[in-house]
């Protein structure tokens, strides 16, 4: 029996509000990062994700203030933390208030000391490596925020390789289509052949998309972030209307235990 591939719920956060972001550079904020959180908790995603992408740009490190409000609510949903990471003891403290896993960016590619190092702090099933792409040309490039530079896909590979053991997936980010919806390029899946990981895929992911998205051999997740704000339970809408058996089917509570 094929195992089931997860839907992740995309909280994308600029100065503790949610946000819809477009191409991580144009924002309109949407309301509380509490409020969304626990409509997700109660729509029973199968893990939310929250994005607190400033932090990084800024180096503030993680938002620690406002995990510790979203564990007030003792949410039962999977938690997956993103947000300027650093240190062992950072990625030890995010764990302990409340997020299940975290997502390192580029920076750890540089230090393999502290990759290792919050890899055996917390075990590498926590840790989740964010791979930004952009297509040029007929090539893919790894998008490093931090120094706005791309590096070449061959080289990134090469890296994964060596840091298998310190991670248990990658988050792929179709970078020029990030909160354009139904905008994936598609191209990426068949140039990502040799990526022999599990992989989250994220960035203006539509209806037309998903299925492609599930079909590719190593994909695990798929990520949607701006169209789940539109309206109500509308993750469970895309599920019925992808009708993909590879998903679980949805299930909506109004009990909170």
């Amino acid at each position: 029996m094929p195992i089931k591939k997860r839907f992740i719920a995309a909280i994308n956060i600029k100065e503790d509000l949610v946000v819809q972001s477009i191409n991580y550079s144009k924002y309109l904020p949407l309301g509380k990062v509490e409020n969304y959180v626990e409509c997700f908790d109660r729509w029973n995603v199968d893990e939310i994700l929250l994005q607190d992408f400033t932090r990084s740009k800024k180096k503030k490190g993680p938002n620690f203030s406002l995990l510790e409000k979203i564990s007030i609510g003792f949410i039962k949903t999977p938690l997956i933390y993103s947000g300027d990471i650093r240190t062992a003891s950072q990625a030890i403290k995010v764990i302990n208030l409340g997020a299940d896993r975290i997502v390192l960016g580029s920076t750890f590619f540089k230090n393999e000391i502290v990759l290792k190092d919050i890899s055996k702090s917390i075990g590498s099933q926590a840790i989740i490596l964010s791979l930004p792409i952009i297509e040029k040309g007929n090539d893919l490039f790894f998008y490093n925020y931090y120094d706005n530079q791309l590096i070449e896909y061959s080289i990134i590979l090469s890296k994964l390789k060596k840091y298998q053991n310190y991670f248990s997936e990658i988050f792929i980010t179709d970078v020029r289509n990030q909160g354009l919806i139904g905008k994936f390029n598609l191209k990426i899946l068949k140039k990502l052949t040799k990526l022999d990981y599990p992989v989250i895929f994220y960035g203006g992911i539509g209806l037309e998309q998903i299925n492609e998205i599930l079909k590719f051999k190593n994909s695990s997740a798929f990520a949607l972030g701006n169209c789940l704000a539109y309206k109500e339970l509308n993750y469970h809408n895309i599920i019925k209307k992808v009708k993909n058996k590879l998903l679980r089917n949805p299930i909506y509570s109004n009990i909170r235990n």
